[in-house]
């Protein structure tokens, strides 16, 4: 019997974009670390576990599934490789929507119930480990399924057979629709959790300035001064929080556009199995490869998302000598957040700040406090 190429070609094709895509995603996660100086958020931890899955699928599934077309009609192997060759090629197809799933539970977590995030530094690791355990004993029906011999390696049911169709919604529902429906979940809590702090803190900012503004007239000129120091030292905070709401809404939206992507790059995939289940006539043998090509096109497509939106971060590993705009100086004894009048250069940028604070205890008590709201601040974002 002739072998068709191109099958082989598309998947070659996919092969090499996923791994090109994959181990640049890898190798911009690890200089990144390096030139940043600081550990690894856990939305990156689990974005790692997806790229091993996605490297899985690349080099194992697709690798060995161009390997047995090459071979057709014969399979080269004993029966007992067939098996095995099957169920390591259906692990990832598990693994990778169950990660997914775990990357919008653990922004759930940060976003929706971030001091229950805080104590459970090691949440990644445990979503990591229960998406793959996971993939690991949905992907064992392929040993029931498939048998080999005769130099053959072919499924145990034939055309019509309800055992077929019994499989197509078995993986339909869970490598598909389940995981889906729980990200789309808790993106929507996600999304009126968001929504929600948005209008309290605008809420909360125009009773501030009200507050200020009414009892500013009351003060002493001195007492006017020292809270004008800290209305100041609140607005720059501010600043910072606009900064961190913003990483945050960027990586719900990397993350999103992931989920919807894996959607509707299976839809055409899981499709394709229907019809040749119910309607066979109603696809072409090239239409069906061609929907079977998005669903591979799904483990290359996600470093390349993940590229697009940290492009900084990729410019900042090939060029690292680029100096950054760093974060004020710590506070210095008798000093205060007022920028002196002549503090700016001819170009307009701040040459130096002085600060003078009332008493030493006052500017450590601010000062712990703004850590504390600045750590609080980093673990939501990570």
């Amino acid at each position: 019997m002739e072998i068709s190429y191109t099958p082989i070609f598309h998947l070659s094709i996919v092969m090499l974009f996923s791994i090109i895509g994959n181990l640049f995603f890898l190798f911009v996660l690890w200089r990144g670390k390096v030139i940043q100086r600081r550990r690894l958020s856990p939305v990156q931890r689990l974005l790692i576990h997806t790229c091993i899955a996605d490297l899985w699928f690349a080099l194992i599934s697709l690798g060995t599934e161009i390997y047995i077309l090459l071979q057709y009609p014969t399979f080269p192997g004993p029966p007992i490789a067939c098996k095995f060759v099957r169920y390591i090629q259906a692990v990832p197809l598990y693994a990778s929507p169950f990660l997914l799933v775990a990357i919008s539970a653990d922004r759930y977590q940060a976003i929706c119930k971030p001091l229950a995030n805080y104590r459970r530094n090691k949440s990644p690791k445990f979503y990591g480990t229960i998406s793959w355990a996971l993939a690991i004993a949905f992907a064992l029906p392929q040993y029931i399924i498939w048998r080999g011999g005769n130099n053959r390696c072919s499924t145990i049911y034939g055309p019509g057979s309800s055992l077929r169709t019994a499989y197509v919604i078995y993986f339909t529902f869970l490598a598909w629709l389940i995981p889906t429906f729980m990200s789309g979940y808790y993106y929507i809590q996600i999304g009126f959790a968001v929504c929600k702090s948005k209008k309290l803190i605008e809420c909360a900012d125009r009773t501030t300035n009200y507050r200020h503004s009414d009892s500013m007239s009351q003060m002493s000129n001195g007492t006017k001064d020292y809270v004008e120091k800290l209305r100041k030292k609140s607005q720059g905070f501010k600043t910072q929080r606009s900064e961190f709401d913003r990483k945050r809404n960027r990586t719900v939206l990397l993350t999103l556009i992931i989920v919807v992507l894996n959607l509707m790059l299976w839809a055409p995939f899981v499709f394709a199995n229907f019809a040749q289940i119910w309607f066979p006539q109603w696809l072409s043998p090239f239409t069906i490869t061609l929907m079977a090509l998005f669903g591979n096109l799904n483990s290359c497509v996600n470093p390349y998302i993940y590229i697009i939106f940290n492009w900084k971060t990729v410019r900042q590993v090939f060029c690292p000598c680029g100096k950054e705009i760093g974060r004020p100086s710590s506070y210095r004894s008798n000093t205060s957040t007022l920028i002196n009048e002549n503090g700016m250069n001819n170009n307009g940028y701040v040459k130096h700040v002085s600060f003078e604070a009332s008493s030493p205890d006052k500017v450590k008590t601010d000062r712990t406090w703004l850590s504390q709201c600045s750590l609080l601040a980093r673990k939501e974002l990570d």
